[in-house]
């Protein structure tokens, strides 16, 4: 009984600063490729480390 008391109190604290953390939109937060896992700037169309596509529908310009 304790232990599904414990487990209901971390599930409600963690969705709780969840969303406060997704609200915030802090300034040190970095895009990541989901390919990869490294660090991309926001405007990038393909990653510059595994060259997975960032951007679905853009391509690249002369290709």
């Amino acid at each position: 009984m304790v232990l599904l008391a414990l487990l209901l109190a971390g599930v409600l604290v963690h969705r709780f600063y969840s969303r406060r953390l997704e609200a915030a939109d802090p300034w040190w937060q970095l895009n990541y490729c989901p390919g990869c896992g490294e660090p991309v700037e926001p405007d990038f169309n393909l990653c510059p480390y595994c060259g997975t596509r960032l951007r679905p529908g853009r391509r690249a310009e002369g290709v």
